[in-house]
């Protein structure tokens, strides 16, 4: 028997492939049959794609349950009037501000609390949410308001507005 090399392009398919000169070929994708003639023929059957339409619709899964973060809780120490005074001089110094502007402003607007809160004012200068967040941001510091009732945050963001020379936020303190 002889082999013929035979190679057939069908509908994109390229058949490469050895036949006998008097057989019939076949598998799964194609059939390669001689004629008569001499001439050989290729048929190309293709896969049928075979799919399931579900009717149904399907029951969502539960997925993980999702946790909002946790706001930080800042915690502040209780700070004694020498502690305190040791921060006015820090920061007076740091931003070249009057001691005393600071100290007056800190009697007039918390009593020296850095707890106080009025309304929607807080800490030793009673600073509101937004001024502390603008402030801060100016500084380039953590904004969060929290940080209101610590005592060296406040007394540090209240130097640096006086030195900015925004001391009209405590303009009844300072008549």
């Amino acid at each position: 028997m002889k082999l013929f090399p035979i190679l057939t392009v069908v509908l994109g398919y390229t058949i490469s492939s050895y036949i006998y000169s008097s057989a019939i070929f076949s598998n799964n994708n194609f059939t390669l049959e001689k004629s008569p003639s001499g001439s050989a023929s290729a048929t190309v059957t293709q896969p049928v794609l075979e799919y399931t339409v579900i009717s149904e619709t399907p029951v969502p899964t539960a997925t993980g349950t999702v946790t909002p973060t946790p706001t930080p809780t800042v915690y502040t120490v209780e700070n004694t009037p020498t502690q305190i005074n040791v921060l006015f001089e820090k920061y007076a110094s740091k931003e070249s501000v009057d001691i005393n502007m600071l100290r007056k402003i800190a009697q007039c607007e918390s009593g020296y609390n850095s707890q106080a809160v009025n309304g929607p004012y807080a800490g030793l200068f009673q600073f509101s949410s937004q001024t502390w967040i603008t402030s801060r941001r100016m500084m380039n510091a953590d904004t969060n308001p929290d940080l209101r009732f610590n005592a060296e945050e406040s007394i540090k963001t209240a130097a640096f507005r006086i030195a900015s020379g925004n001391t009209g936020l405590w303009y009844t303190c300072l008549k």
